[in-house]
């Protein structure tokens, strides 16, 4: 009986680490948006896409204004369920007469380029908003609690709880880690083209820098705990060879 209890205590405690690992994952994504405190949208550069779609074609600055402003509404569109920004509704009449036409064009052509189905954006406006939830955000960092004290229940041992705690922050961190590095090199292949125009200009290497910035601090955050912990359960392997000499 003895023996059944402790291989369920074990199988459990081996599954609570297991769900701690992909909590941190979680807070590890929702902690990479929520820290600068700048939401989805707003990281989207309007000029990036721009010159993503223009490629090395340039705009005089009222063209390029109301182009930016196009791009700005559109954007507001996906995410904050404004009206969609029809080229019908854009004023071209502040226009010098000469730039009419190429405004036109250039709204069409990035309509056409940034044009994405009505089922993607609601999948996008689900995402976003529920990673921009900072109740969410809180529920994520409670659970981390609430799984930590589940698996001291589970084991009666407090530091081995901490061990755990700090291997799962440093293999949720790696794991998070590889995660953005294949998601930023293959984006192009597993979004359409207009989404990943939309997403590059999110991914920029600023945010990769952030990113890698952040997983060398909970790996270091993870590596203490773990450490710590690990030799205070030793300490009587230490007290043993001190006294020896």
């Amino acid at each position: 009986m003895k023996k059944t209890i402790k291989i369920l205590r074990s199988t459990i405690a081996s599954l609570l680490f297991l769900i701690l690992i992909v909590t941190v994952i979680v807070q590890f994504t929702f902690t990479s948006i929520h820290k600068d405190h700048i939401r989805i949208p707003d990281r989207i550069s309007r000029e990036k896409i721009l010159n993503e779609i223009l490629k090395d074609n340039t705009l005089k600055d009222e063209t390029k204004k109301i182009a930016i402003e196009y791009i700005d509404n559109y954007i507001n569109y996906i995410f904050y369920k404004r009206s969609y920004p029809s080229i019908q509704t854009i004023d071209f009449e502040n226009l010098p007469e000469e730039q009419i036409n190429e405004a036109k064009n250039t709204i069409s052509k990035i309509n056409k380029e940034i044009e994405l189905d009505y089922e993607l954006i609601i999948k996008m406006r689900e995402v976003n908003n529920t990673i921009s939830n900072g109740s969410i955000y809180l529920m994520l960092n409670i659970a981390i609690l609430v799984i930590l004290l589940l698996i001291m229940i589970v084991t009666f041992e407090p530091i081995k709880t901490l061990i755990f705690f700090g291997i799962g922050i440093i293999i949720g961190t790696l794991l998070s880690l590889i995660g953005s590095i294949i998601l930023a090199s293959n984006i192009q292949t597993l979004v359409p083209q207009a989404l990943h125009i939309i997403l590059d200009s999110i991914i920029s290497k600023r945010f990769l820098s952030s990113i890698h910035a952040q997983s060398l601090i909970y790996i270091i955050i993870g590596m203490i705990i773990f450490l710590c912990s690990y030799i205070y359960s030793k300490r009587h392997i230490f007290h043993k060879q001190n006294s020896i000499k």
